[in-house]
């Protein structure tokens, strides 16, 4: 567990800074996941390097070096906005976070991340030829993985109100 220490009176009100550490986990578990797929069929299904791709093809080749650094940040960025997104809706629900709205929750984000990523491959002007149903299915399936982590490790920290 994560502990922050706090001085007497004072108390930490922000409580982006907490969701920062499940954050990191759901997508560092999701890309894992994603890993493992992409090696076990050699296909390219890695969003973070694909995110990179799709930049890298954007922008200026003096600047290319940058894009698959961009990539994982914008990879992790979207992973804390997901993170942000389950525990305003988990606050929301008086009867507290349970498996099965977790797994809604994750399907509910696979769903919009297959959306999301259908949308950027139609409108870049030089899309990766990333037909194979497979990506899809397996960004479904690691949505998954990252609502499960997301939600079981998010505990809060003793001093955060």
């Amino acid at each position: 567990m994560h502990t922050i220490k706090i001085t007497e009176g004072s108390k930490i009100k922000d409580e982006t800074l907490y969701g920062i550490v499940p954050a990191v986990k759901a997508t560092s578990a999701m890309t894992l996941f994603s890993k493992l797929i992409a090696d076990s069929t050699n296909k390219n299904v890695k969003e973070p390097k694909l995110l990179g791709l799709l930049l890298a093809r954007l922008i200026p080749k003096k600047y290319r070096r940058v894009a698959l650094l961009a990539g994982w940040c914008m990879h992790y960025g979207i992973g804390l906005s997901w993170v942000w997104v389950f525990r305003f809706l988990a606050r929301k629900d008086k009867r507290g976070t349970i498996f099965t709205d977790t797994l809604f929750l994750s399907a509910f984000s696979g769903l919009t991340g297959i959306l999301f990523w259908k949308l950027f491959f139609r409108l870049h002007p030089d899309p990766p030829g990333v037909k194979d149903p497979l990506f899809y299915r397996q960004l479904f399936l690691a949505h998954l993985v990252f609502g499960v982590v997301a939600i079981f490790s998010d505990k809060k920290p003793e001093g955060i109100t």
